[in-house]
């Protein structure tokens, strides 16, 4: 068998593998061919939300979602100055939420699980006030792991 580089192959094209799609590999074993089937699902096990969030004045922030595979779409709501909340029922199991949030500028971002309902975002200026209007294109990762 001809040895290849990944990059001489033809892209297919696919552009993002679904959870049921099989991705099959294949490989020599001690001078044995073999291939196996992999589950998209199974090359990354966890759920995940990737958004940039954008919020102004006293309503709830708003999301540019680049990829969404939980079980439906999350809600954002105005909960106070500088308090937001991310809603999906029954989403966020406990001890199985990972969240990154990152914001430009001097001000603090932070972001935790409340509930199995609820992740709660919270934004503060340099002072340690809590503040609104400062999350713009802010980007965020929620998984969710099995």
């Amino acid at each position: 068998m001809a040895d290849y580089k990944i990059s001489d192959l033809t892209a297919h094209p696919l552009t993002r593998l679904q959870g049921t799609d099989l991705l099959e590999v294949s490989y020599d074993d001690s001078g044995t061919f073999k291939s196996r089937k992999i589950a998209a699902s199974k090359l990354r096990p966890y759920k995940v939300y990737c958004a940039n969030l954008t919020q102004t004045s006293t309503n709830a922030p708003t999301a540019d979602v680049f990829e969404n595979t939980l079980s439906g779409t999350p809600t954002f709501s105005y909960d106070g100055v500088g308090v937001y909340n991310i809603t999906l029922t029954g989403e966020w199991t406990a001890d199985k939420v990972f969240i990154l949030i990152c914001n430009f500028g001097d001000n603090v971002v932070s972001a935790s699980r409340v509930d199995s309902n609820i992740i709660k975002i919270e934004t503060y200026d340099n002072t340690g006030a809590a503040v609104d209007a400062v999350l713009t294109d802010s980007s965020i990762e929620i998984r969710v792991y099995p």
